[in-house]
C-alpha cells in the first residue's frame, strides 16, 4: 500500500511539472506572439508617420523651389540663369497646386524672351472650380481675384479683378488668355470694399448656395480666395433672382 501511495505521488509529480512546462512554453509562446503583434504594429506605425511626412514633402505650406521645378519638369538649372525665380512664380501665380496644369518650360521661356514683362495674363485656370467651394460672408474678405465672363453671339467679354497683381482686365475672345494691353487699372484694397458691397447689394451670396438650379452658359462668375481655392457659380440672364447684368453694369465701372 505504502509502495503505491508513493508511486501515486511520484506520477501526480510529474504530470504537475510536465503540466507546469507546457504552461510555460505556452505562456512564452503568447508572450512572444505579443510582442510580435506590437513590434509589427509599432513598424506599422512609423510607415505610415514616414510616408504622410514624404506626401507632406512639397505640400502647400511649402514654397516652390527653383530646384523642384527643375527636377519636376526636366529643366537645366541653367535655364533660370538670370531670372528672378521668386519672381518668375509669383507672376505666373505658380503653386504646387497648380504648377503641373502649367507648361512650364514655354512660361520660361516667354519670361525670358519679355525680360520679365508679361505678355499675356493667363485665367484659365478660373474655371477649374472647386465643386464645394461657395462664396460667403464669411469667406469674402480672403478673395484675391474676381473674374467676371459673359457671352453674346459667340464671343466672350471678361472683367478681372485681379488683386494679387494689383491690376483690372476688361478683354474678349475665345481664350482667357489675355494681352497686357488689356489692363486698364491700377486695383487699391478700397476697390475690393467696393466689389464686396455691391455682392451685398446683389445678394450673390444666394447665386452660390443655388447654383445648382441655376441654368449655366451665359454668364461666369468665379472668385480665387488666399489659399487657392476657386468657387464659381455660372447661368443665365433669364434666371429668376439673379440680376447679374445689373451687377456687372456697375461693378465694371470700379477702378476706373
Amino acid at each position: 500500500m505504502r509502495r503505491y501511495s508513493v508511486r501515486l505521488l511520484t506520477m501526480l509529480c510529474v504530470m504537475l511539472c510536465v503540466g507546469g512546462l507546457n504552461g510555460c512554453n505556452k505562456s512564452a509562446k503568447n508572450q512572444t506572439s505579443e510582442e510580435v503583434v506590437v513590434q509589427s504594429q509599432t513598424v506599422q506605425v512609423q510607415t505610415t508617420e514616414q510616408s504622410s511626412e514624404s506626401n507632406n514633402e512639397g505640400g502647400n505650406d511649402m514654397e516652390l523651389t527653383q530646384e523642384y521645378v527643375c527636377s519636376e519638369f526636366g529643366i537645366s538649372e541653367s535655364e533660370f540663369e538670370g531670372v528672378d525665380f521668386d519672381h518668375f512664380v509669383d507672376y505666373y501665380g505658380l503653386t504646387y497646386e497648380n504648377i503641373h496644369n502649367e507648361m512650364v518650360a514655354y512660361l520660361l521661356q516667354e519670361y525670358k524672351k519679355n525680360n520679365g514683362e508679361i505678355e499675356f495674363y493667363d485665367y484659365k485656370y478660373m474655371y477649374n472650380s472647386d465643386k464645394d467651394a461657395v462664396l460667403t460672408l464669411d469667406n469674402q474678405n480672403s478673395i484675391s481675384i474676381v473674374f467676371f465672363a459673359q457671352i453674346e453671339d459667340d464671343l466672350k467679354s471678361f472683367w478681372i479683378f485681379d488683386f494679387e497683381k494689383g491690376i483690372k482686365i476688361i478683354g474678349t475672345g475665345t481664350e482667357n488668355v489675355i494681352h497686357k494691353d488689356s489692363i486698364v487699372a491700377t486695383l487699391t484694397p478700397e476697390h475690393k470694399e467696393q466689389i464686396l458691397e455691391l455682392f451685398e447689394k446683389y445678394d450673390v451670396y444666394t447665386w452660390y448656395e443655388n447654383r445648382e438650379e441655376l441654368n449655366s452658359g451665359d454668364w461666369y462668375l468665379s472668385v480665387k480666395f488666399q489659399d487657392g481655392t476657386i468657387a464659381l457659380v455660372s447661368g443665365s440672364t433669364k434666371d429668376s433672382g439673379v440680376d447679374f447684368d445689373g451687377l456687372l453694369s456697375e461693378i465694371t465701372d470700379i477702378g476706373e
